[in-house]
């Protein structure tokens, strides 16, 4: 009786060979059309881009204030998470496990930032970071359009920092299409609205699926015939070795001493993924090298505004529990010699909406 049994392993054998070949071709073909496709639509803004602001309009009449007079200002900075980030989600990217947030709690949070900017429509300037305009992960609703809605005195600006139109991570949940990015809110038209490109976090392809970082620059009119420079901005988040948020540093002083040297007033603001000087984290191990800002990264008399008596953000490895959840302080102002501090607070809400929270501050223009 004859042996079939080598016979039978080797037609198995090229069976098998054949099999995964086909497989890892199908995954090569996939991952290059992924590529390709995101290549094509890749967001690749210009260093210097004008932006253009949406100015209230009212009875068919234009709410604009071409120059505001007022001594006093008031600000108020908001990472706002997307909507996704608040009280009960953790997030994937930073050891937890949630990448998409329930639609029931997106919509809660929403409702719940909404209603403090609302509360809150004294504030001059409200700046806001992680504002989504379409985006999967916060069930296409446009936030910033929404808040405008209820905000009918402000002018709108927006700048564009997340742009893709589809992420494939994670392979069993992917991401999906994101646009977001910084979102200013103020009582006063700008003269110009600049978005200011830094460098990029991550090389490519990466790069075609992450944060495109920038600065919102604005310019408004004040009395004497300067200028209030205002600038919104949300620093690198994870930067290993910190040389990139030590670069959007250095490139955010050589602006505003510019700026101050003119004689116009300077207000930076919104969440630096640091800490600012004079103040540790002491329950947060440092991230990365430039975690800190130097103590003497400024000249004398530029002051770093925050309240040392709240955290600003909270850890999202886990759900909030209070009490347990590691926070820190990332979210500051920084105000130009010629203005004087009135007061600053962190308006502590128990993250029930994001994982920052707002902090507000009142000056007065010398």
């Amino acid at each position: 009786m004859t042996n079939n049994m080598p016979h039978i392993n080797n037609r198995l054998l090229r069976f098998s060979v054949q099999a995964l070949i086909i497989i890892l071709s199908a995954i090569v073909s996939l991952l290059s059309m992924v590529l390709i496709a995101g290549a094509f639509a890749d967001y690749r803004p210009a260093r210097l881009e004008p932006v253009t602001p949406k100015i209230p309009n009212k009875n068919g009449k234009n709410n604009e204030k071409n120059e505001n007079n007022e001594k006093i200002l008031s600000f108020l900075i908001w990472n706002i998470g997307y909507a996704g980030l608040g009280k009960e989600s953790d997030l994937f990217h930073d050891g937890g496990k949630m990448v998409h947030t329930p639609k029931n709690a997106v919509q809660k949070n929403v409702e719940g930032i909404k209603d403090l900017l609302v509360k809150m429509q004294n504030v001059d300037f409200f700046m806001l970071q992680e504002v989504d305009q379409n985006a999967h992960r916060s069930y296409f609703i446009n936030q910033a359009d929404y808040f405008s809605q209820h905000l009918p005195d402000y002018t709108l600006t927006f700048a564009t920092n997340y742009n893709a139109a589809y992420i494939p991570y994670p392979i069993k949940q992917p991401y999906g299409k994101v646009w977001s990015g910084l979102a200013t809110y103020s009582r006063f038209a700008p003269k110009e609205s600049l978005r200011y490109a830094l460098p990029a976090e991550y090389p490519w392809p990466v790069s075609m699926f992450f944060v495109k970082r920038c600065f919102l620059v604005q310019r408004y009119a004040v009395s004497g015939g300067k200028e209030l420079v205002l600038i919104n901005t949300h620093k690198s988040a994870y930067d290993s070795d910190g040389k990139v948020k030590k670069t959007q540093m250095q490139e955010l002083k050589s602006i505003i001493l510019k700026e101050y040297e003119k004689g116009n007033y300077v207000v930076v603001g919104g969440d630096w993924n640091q800490s600012p000087p004079g103040f540790k984290n002491e329950n947060i191990a440092p991230q990365d090298p430039a975690f800190d800002v130097p103590d003497d990264f400024m000249p004398p008399g530029w002051q770093w505004i925050y309240d040392p008596t709240h955290p600003s953000n909270r850890k999202m490895h886990t759900v909030y529990q209070p009490g347990e959840t590691p926070t820190q302080l990332l979210d500051f102002f920084l105000i130009s010699p010629n203005l004087e501090l009135i007061a600053a607070s962190t308006i502590d809400q128990q993250f029930e909406f994001s994982d920052h929270h707002p902090v507000y501050m009142r000056v007065q223009l010398k």
